[in-house]
């Protein structure tokens, strides 16, 4: 049964986010396909839907206008053609058209010649591949594939229409109204016909993903920006490592990146921005937010409230949460792909993922550390490359001679050199799932460490805590874990509700300000666990099955709660 409001999907190979659509296949035809397909489909609202993404819609249309008859030999061909109209379309349009998941329309905006019908006809009606092919024409036609539409009388001679000798299928029958599910409009300035969704503005493409586990149960309606000002309740995502677009001595500055129907709607109060920070901030990137874009006039109070933040950090303020978006890919998929064989290995007390060791010195001193303990065998430590490169690629930059003796307290012997030999003890890369699985503890190496950073370094955002995927990732498959990181790492965990292992762990380490003393507690506690058999180990971690198993369930909730209040606020409820 049809509801009153019949709806038949658009597929549009490019939108444009400034002036709209651009005709399918076949330049030139644009003004014809936005002026001519309401009088096609009469009494029809339209759903305009970018073809990428054919596969998840139902009842849809792929509309090519052409503009000069010669084109119809070109593009209708015989049975052993590979130059018609089904080999210059999308991909995954074409493989859906052979499913009869929809139909490809082709308005014939002028007139043709007897001979070129007669040939039209008979090559349409013989050749199977274009069974689901609808022609629109000014010429009343003989043939099932064929409809009729006057241009002058702006009135469409329907699929019902009496006179045809076939029965031909009517609109009704054609399009039936999706089902309605829960869902979240999202607003993307480009949609490519291959790669589907374009980071907006300048954001990263290797992200853009992160928007699945945020919206967790709801789908994704990714809608052209175009229809900003005709869409309501959407978020225009920008997902970011970095703030630099709201410089407004940048050019271009922020304002003109953002899409003149976007800037409207947002003014009238149809979505808001959300800013996805994938990387830690500033305490300078944090103070501008706060106190620069949204107090310092740029905005209007009712403008605020449309500038919403997800970042790591905890930030006082209702337009910012808290959470950390790398952790979501070893929510679908381990984010690292083993070659390496594991699966004949027994548990192991310990692993260590180093695959880019080389980045932090403090990686390195874990390396030796680990190393020079003789613990290699204990655990599961990733190292790119097998740690070969070691000599020349372990960034220096603010080691010291005090973590050198520390170093040397820790494998209690003297003048430890910084040097890594063990090649054939570790693994190049290790699955995370499956490693996890097999290891009674992970001895984490946190993204940053030292606090305050000094600006020769290439991570300005260790000054201010946070935490990232690889310590969530424990959260998420239940494991105890150590944290070599920054200062009060721990305790931003227990500010957002987790618990930890205290006094199974000896968690002292968190709240050392001294890098090396730090480096040097979270080693002692490795050793110390590790001396222990793995028997000893198993019984003294079922202590925490009731953290583990509070932390897990409270992750997810979190998760629920960002997403459920992000709906609430982009509905303003």
């Amino acid at each position: 049964m049809i509801e009153s409001q019949k709806t038949i999907n658009v597929l549009v190979d490019d939108i444009d986010k400034d002036d709209g659509f651009v005709s399918n296949v076949i330049k030139g035809g644009t003004e014809v396909l936005v002026g001519t397909t309401p009088l096609i489909f009469k009494d029809y609202d339209f759903n305009y839907v970018p073809s990428y993404f054919v596969k998840e819609t139902k009842n849809w249309i792929y509309p090519i206008v052409i503009l000069n008859s010669t084109f119809i030999s070109l593009l209708i061909a015989n049975s052993s053609s590979r130059t018609d109209v089904l080999s210059i379309i999308p991909n995954k349009v074409y493989q859906e058209y052979k499913k009869n998941k929809g139909h490809i329309v082709l308005v014939l905006y002028e007139p043709i010649n007897d001979e070129d019908i007669k040939l039209l006809v008979k090559t349409v009606e013989t050749n199977p591949r274009y069974k689901n092919l609808l022609f629109m024409t000014i010429h009343y036609i003989d043939s099932p594939n064929f409809f009729m539409f006057s241009v002058t009388e702006n009135e469409l001679f329907n699929f019902e229409v009496n006179g045809f000798k076939y029965n031909i299928r009517s609109t009704d029958e054609l399009f039936k109204q999706e089902n309605k599910e829960k869902s979240i409009n999202l607003l993307i300035d480009k949609i490519d016909i291959e790669k589907g969704c374009i980071p907006n503005l300048l954001g990263d493409e290797r992200h853009l993903g992160k928007l699945k586990p945020i919206f967790n149960g709801y789908k994704l309606n990714c809608i052209p920006s175009y229809f900003a000002d005709n869409t309501e309740e959407w978020y225009y995502p920008i997902v970011l490592s970095h703030l630099f677009i709201f410089n407004e001595s940048q050019i271009p500055p922020f304002r003109s990146l953002v899409p003149k129907p976007v800037r409207r709607a947002i003014e009238a109060g149809r979505g808001k921005f959300l800013f996805i920070m994938v990387e830690a901030m500033t305490i300078e990137m944090i103070e501008y937010i706060e106190m620069i874009v949204l107090h310092r006039g740029i905005l209007t109070r009712e403008q605020e409230s449309a500038f919403i933040f997800i970042t790591p950090h905890i930030i006082d303020h209702p337009n910012f949460y808290t959470a950390d978006l790398n952790v979501d890919t070893v929510l679908y998929k381990d984010t690292e792909v083993a070659d390496q064989n594991i699966s004949d290995e027994s548990i192991r007390k310990f692993c260590c993922f180093l695959g880019n060791y080389h980045e932090r010195y403090i990686r390195g001193l874990a390396v030796v550390a680990l190393e020079k303990s003789n613990l290699l065998d204990q655990g599961f430590v990733s190292l790119k490359n097998n740690g070969k490169d070691f000599k020349n690629k372990l960034d220096t930059t603010l080691l010291n001679t005090k973590h050198m003796q520390i170093l040397s307290r820790v494998t209690e012997q003297k003048n430890t050199k910084l040097d890594f030999t063990s090649f054939d003890k570790v693994y190049s890369m290790l699955d995370i799932k499956d490693t996890l699985d097999r290891s009674l503890f992970n001895f984490v190496i946190e993204g940053s460490y030292d606090r305050p950073i000094p600006r020769v370094y290439n991570d300005p955002a260790g000054e201010v805590v946070h935490i990232t995927e690889k310590t969530y990732r424990n959260i998420i498959y239940k494991k105890p874990f150590i944290i070599l990181g920054q200062p009060r790492q721990l305790e931003f965990l227990h500010k957002l509700g987790y618990k930890t292992f205290s006094p199974i762990i000896n968690e002292s380490y968190d709240l050392n300000e001294d890098s090396a003393e730090r480096f040097y507690l979270v080693m002692k506690e490795v050793k110390r666990l590790c001396s222990k058999s793995k028997e000893e180990l198993i019984e003294m971690f079922k202590q925490v099955d009731d953290v583990l198993n509070y932390n897990y369930n409270l992750y997810f909730s979190k998760q629920l709660e960002l997403r459920d209040e992000l709906i609430r606020r982009v509905k303003n409820e």
